[in-house]
């Protein structure tokens, strides 16, 4: 697998993510929501850096 076949996958993954950690907080589950918006966040720079590397090279 190349970079480019995560891509799909992180972007399903934050979608799934955000709107998970949404509806954590909305429910009060502090702790779980916490851990969401952790892993959130990890895709969300998962898919910058990927971003970056790709741009690096075809530049």
């Amino acid at each position: 697998m190349t970079n480019n076949d995560f891509r799909p996958a992180l972007w399903i993954a934050l979608v799934v993510l955000a709107v998970a950690n949404g509806a954590t907080s909305a429910a009060g589950l502090t702790v779980v929501s916490v851990a969401l918006g952790v892993l959130t966040l990890g895709v969300a720079v998962a898919l910058v850096v990927q971003y970056r590397r790709h741009r690096r090279t075809t530049a």
